[in-house]
């Protein structure tokens, strides 16, 4: 088997995902045992790259080419798979790379229920997220991303979320206390369906003691605010009941490499 080309982001703290949806798409490789390589591109890189490998454009969404990105050259039935977007990336690798040597992330045997489920929580886990919880922490967080980036990247950042948001990065806050309480109220949820997974399953995860693509995805929200301003990390952190979240994430964190 012939490696993957992965594409994901740089930071200033040295090759780590950082972005959460780089950083879930980096985790279900490596939980499904997929041997692949990182290619680092800078923002302003992203765009000329995808298209040099003929990655077709996202067809919704603010902006046309993003990361993560694949490669894969194993396909045997056509030329070599390019593709966008982590949640059709990992739904083709789940569905491509089977069998006991390569566990899915969506169809899980000996989770909490006892099998299966994996699906449906991811899907709930990503909705939580994209319409309670990032609405409120990217006011947050976005104004603290170019700490992360090269040179390059923070003007390019800068400019294309300016334009996107209608606002300077340093005025899309107004009221960080009132985001902070809408998102303590609002995380609460996942928080306690963690500590009643965990203790019907006797494991980290929201299935128990086997993750599924929705903990990569929180994992990811989580090591996201935390790598961009690390007390903001520590006021989520502990939001989770019991230390949930911060279990969840050492869980996970051999996968994150």
């Amino acid at each position: 088997m012939q490696p993957l080309t992965f594409f994901d982001i740089p930071s200033t703290k040295g090759h780590v995902s950082w972005s959460p949806n780089t950083a879930k798409v980096r985790m279900t490789l490596n939980y499904k045992r997929i041997p692949f390589k990182t290619t680092w591109l800078s923002f302003p890189d992203i765009e000329s790259n995808h298209k040099s490998l003929g990655i077709p454009a996202n067809p919704v969404g603010p902006a046309a080419y993003t990361c993560p990105a694949i490669c894969d050259p194993n396909n045997v039935n056509s030329d070599m798979v390019v593709m966008q977007d982590s949640f059709p990336i990992v739904k083709y690798l789940d569905a491509t790379y089977t069998g006991p040597a390569h566990p899915s992330v969506f169809d899980q045997v000996g989770g909490a229920e006892g099998g299966g489920g994996g699906m449906a929580i991811s899907l709930l886990v990503q909705n939580i997220l994209n319409t309670r919880l990032y609405p409120h922490i990217i006011k947050i967080t976005i104004p603290k991303v170019p700490t992360l980036l090269d040179d390059r990247g923070v003007e390019y950042f800068h400019r294309t979320r300016t334009a996107r948001f209608g606002v300077p990065l340093s005025e899309l806050c107004v009221d960080p206390e009132a985001e902070w309480r809408a998102l303590e109220k609002e995380i609460r949820v996942l928080s306690d369906v963690l500590v009643a997974s965990q203790e019907r399953g006797g494991g980290p995860f929201f299935m128990g003691s086997v993750p599924c693509y929705g903990d990569f995805c929180f994992v990811g929200f989580l090591v996201w605010i935390k790598a961009a301003d690390e007390r903001d990390g520590e006021r989520v952190f502990a939001m989770g009941q019991g230390g949930c979240f911060q279990r969840l994430v050492d869980a996970c964190k051999p996968w994150l490499v």
